[in-house]
């Protein structure tokens, strides 16, 4: 008589794998090797300013679970949405004495150009934040405010006097 025989089975492992489309759009969770018969939980979390459309297959859902039966891979879509914008608000402090340019809506992350235009007999004397820069070049990160500050340059209009004086006594001689 021949010894009976032992037969000893393992279950058959699977190989599951997951890319995200575009790469940069989020991350997927689930990957992993799987016995025949289990449950893969595949996740798809977006990154900022994108959404998850649906899996390569087409079905949407999020997070899914798959039954494994064999090797198989998993592509995350995932949609850009674009930036935040924002609204850069730039002003004068006064419209009398000069004008500005750079106001406007603009994407995150984006590099503007302000100026400030003092007109006739006016000075910019800087940016309500201390710079005085102009024109200037700010990076939008958020909502902004930024005023510009001008000056009207002060004139003295003197009488005519064949007296000798020294300049210091110029604005005491001069209306």
């Amino acid at each position: 008589d021949a010894p009976p025989f032992l037969a000893v089975f393992s279950p058959l492992s699977h190989e599951t794998t997951t890319e995200c489309d575009p790469a940069e759009g989020g991350t997927v969770t689930g990957a992993g090797i799987y016995d025949y018969g289990t449950t893969a939980i595949l996740t798809a979390t977006p990154n900022d300013y994108y959404s998850f459309v649906c899996w390569s297959d087409g079905i949407p859902s999020n997070p899914r679970n798959v039954v494994v039966t064999g090797d198989a891979h998993y592509k995350a879509i995932f949609l850009f949405n674009g930036l935040p914008q924002y609204t850069i608000t730039v002003t004068a402090n006064d419209p009398i004495l000069g004008s500005v340019t750079g106001s406007g809506t603009y994407p995150q992350g984006a590099t503007i150009e302000i100026s400030a235009i003092p007109y006739s007999g006016v000075n910019f004397t800087g940016w309500d934040d201390g710079i005085t820069d102009n024109p200037r070049s700010i990076t939008v990160t958020q909502d902004m405010e930024i005023m510009a500050i001008f000056e009207k340059i002060e004139t003295f209009h003197c009488r005519e006097s064949r007296e000798s004086f020294a300049w210091h006594d110029l604005r005491q001689r001069c209306l």
